[in-house]
């Protein structure tokens, strides 16, 4: 079954799913475009392993993170579906959640060579079994950086 949702955009949405136990199986994520019908598998991983605790896309829709517990957090793009990188945090990560976003995304009619350069930079919190926020940023390039932390 499904374990849970979340929209790209007005006709698109991720959904994440668990083949196998309930400790450990295969994740599926796929994007649903809704007018059409297309689905397309996001994540081919067939190990298995936790299952995926949650997906969540940035404010700016350009990103999202895949959180499975006890595994390194992903963060895709969104318009490619490639995964940009790994973040390993020690200790585990507890929590993640985008900020809200800084600034606006631009509006107009980009071509596809130039979104990339019209990208801004997102940001994302985590927090982790030592009771650390640590605050993340994104830039256009998909580069990932922790910009400040504090003790909660």
């Amino acid at each position: 079954p499904i374990r849970g949702i979340d929209w790209v955009d007005l006709h698109t949405f991720l959904t994440y799913a668990c083949l196998g136990g309930s400790l450990l199986g295969i994740n599926e994520l796929k994007m649903t475009h809704v007018l059409t019908g297309q689905v397309t598998n996001v994540r081919d991983r067939k190990e298995e392993e936790a299952p995926i605790e949650s997906v969540q896309v940035s404010n700016l829709k350009q990103f999202f993170l895949v959180f499975i517990k006890d595994r390194p957090l992903e963060l895709w793009d969104v318009s490619s579906l490639s995964l940009l990188r790994e973040i390993r945090i020690e200790p585990r990560i507890t929590a993640v959640s985008w900020s809200p976003a800084h600034g606006q995304k631009p509006t107009g009619s980009a071509s596809s060579k130039d979104a990339k350069a019209t990208m801004r930079k997102e940001n994302f919190v985590i927090t982790d079994s030592a009771g650390l926020l640590r605050q993340n940023q994104i830039d256009s390039s998909g580069s990932c950086r922790e910009v400040s932390s504090i003790s909660i």
